[in-house]
């Protein structure tokens, strides 16, 4: 039997393989995105039990495993043929398919470490497949992996009461909640608290500092395009974690407007031809 999902393109806060990506690369990147889009859909599908979230990607992963692509939905078969022809390391989706069969067993993170471990497997794959696409095998990979840490996290604070109403995660450690006295239940509330507001603007903290790891990344990147893209989603982060610093993410999710990223792309462009 085929696993059914559709894998939807356009809803993201951060380009993905738009046309700055070298052309050579850009079929490989969005076969990948496609596959992780989908797996991912998955694994958050309110609509199914987590046991079957589990037992739905296992399956997914089974097939790929056994080359069995009339199982495979449309939007894995790309990717997985990829894999088998040797264009994209079998690793990264593999390490993407970890995190997310994680998401449908774990669903609360015990400190800071925990929650950087997770980010490991569910966001730094896609730096490192995205370098490995685009040929840049001298760029600095823990910049780049500081990068991808920090565009999780940010969804993650973006995303804190919609992922605790319905699926009943929370990705901010359970020792900062403690120690500013929050209940859980306050993510389903209108509008922050005090103790909540301090627990998210520590994990703001932890993101800027992702964001200063990830600043000697461009000087590593060959491409002028592939350099200029990931200025934008630098620029674009930060823009981000200073939203969220301001906003209140109970009220109503907080993200970037075209305004916002109009003005990212500006300043990276200036910083490229500086």
């Amino acid at each position: 039997m085929a696993i059914q999902h559709q894998a939807a393109r356009g809803s993201e806060n951060f380009p993905v393989a738009s046309k700055l990506i070298p052309p050579a690369a850009r079929a490989q990147v969005l076969a990948f995105y496609d596959f992780a889009r989908g797996a991912d859909n998955i694994a958050d599908d309110p609509r199914l039990s987590a046991a079957a979230r589990h037992d739905a990607l296992m399956v997914l992963k089974e097939a790929i495993d056994n080359h069995q692509i009339n199982r495979l939905p449309p939007w894995a078969r790309d990717y997985t043929q990829r894999v088998e022809r040797g264009q994209i390391p079998r690793r990264y989706g593999e390490e993407l398919l970890h995190a997310f069969m994680q998401d449908t067993q774990k669903t609360r993170y015990g400190d800071i470490d925990e929650l950087l471990d997770y980010c490991a497997f569910s966001a730094v794959p896609v730096g490192r497949m995205m370098l490995r696409m685009c040929d840049e095998q001298e760029a600095n990979k823990p910049a780049a992996d500081a990068l991808c840490t920090m565009l999780q996290l940010l969804n993650h604070v973006q995303d804190i009461k919609s992922d605790y109403e319905t699926l009943d995660r929370i990705y901010l450690p359970q020792n900062w909640l403690e120690q500013a006295r929050v209940d859980e239940t306050e993510l389903a509330a209108t509008q922050c608290s005090a103790g909540l507001r301090i627990v998210i603007d520590q994990l703001l903290d932890v993101c800027d500092e992702q964001w200063l790891n990830a600043a000697p990344l461009m000087r590593t990147i060959r491409s002028h395009r592939l350099r200029l893209e990931l200025a934008v989603i630098h620029a674009a982060a930060r823009r981000l974690s200073d939203k969220l610093r301001t906003q209140d993410p109970l009220a109503g999710r907080v993200g970037l407007s075209k305004m916002d990223k109009a003005l990212c792309l500006l300043r990276a462009w200036k910083k490229a031809a500086g």
